[in-house]
């Protein structure tokens, strides 16, 4: 049972901000935008903003681009 002082469990992220991909794989927003242009880099648009999913960066790892 939860009490109002118990800490909140950490937000489990599904996907990164152009910003935060680019910290993450470090590599410029230039890059990645450059790589959404030519669509290498898929992403999905939620309120206005650009994010790509986890799946998108871990297939990108794995297949080495």
């Amino acid at each position: 049972m939860s009490t109002p002082l118990d800490k909140p469990r950490p937000i489990e992220r599904r996907g990164y901000r152009v910003r935060d991909w680019c910290a993450a794989f470090d590599t410029s927003p230039a890059m990645a935008y450059k790589m959404m242009a030519d669509g290498r880099l898929p992403y999905v648009v939620i309120a206005g903003r650009r994010f790509i999913t986890n799946e998108t960066a871990e297939k990108l790892l794995s297949d080495g681009e």
